[in-house]
């Protein structure tokens, strides 16, 4: 006998980066600028690259995605990269990146500590640009009547988040 389907109900969920479901109320929580970081010990091994171009070249510790955009002279370039690493655990990439198995991108704040302590060392900081980043994102369904549990802790992300500097 199969079994039965369950029906899961999600009042409100977190999302990261660009949004492509509109059939969702989408509402930004904050921006995250991102960064690109290697190892003392992979930069001396591999070299340091001084182009986002130069990448292709180089083993990247992939995250969310495999596409990572940087700013040319004001203009927004995308850079395909590959890597023997992935993961979608921020810890995990750090911890990886600190090993020296390559190149890391993600949202500046992620990287704070191992760059205060000179584990990782902030790369192509000229291709950063002054965008905002990502951004984080409450999404949920266009509900009148929203529970409360749900309604209180989004005003209290938004309370929280309101002058966080990513």
């Amino acid at each position: 006998m199969p079994i039965p389907a369950m029906s899961i109900s999600i009042d409100f969920a977190i999302r990261y980066g660009e949004l492509t479901d509109s059939s969702l109320v989408a509402r930004k929580l904050v921006d995250r600028p991102i960064m690109a970081v290697a190892s003392k010990s992979y930069l001396q091994k591999n070299g340091f690259p001084k182009h986002p171009n130069h990448l292709k070249n180089h083993s990247c510790i992939i995250s969310n995605n495999n596409v990572w955009k940087f700013s040319d002279a004001g203009v927004q370039d995308s850079i395909k990269v590959k890597g023997r690493w992935r993961s979608n655990n921020t810890n995990a990439v750090v911890g990886a990146c600190e090993r020296g198995l390559g190149i890391a991108y993600m949202p500046k704040n992620t990287f704070d500590s191992a760059i205060k302590n000179g584990r990782l060392i902030p790369i192509l900081e000229p291709f950063w640009g002054n965008s905002k980043g990502t951004s984080s994102w409450i999404v949920y369904q266009n509900k009148h009547f929203m529970p409360l549990r749900a309604r209180l802790a989004i005003d209290f992300l938004f309370q929280y988040f309101s002058d966080w500097e990513g």
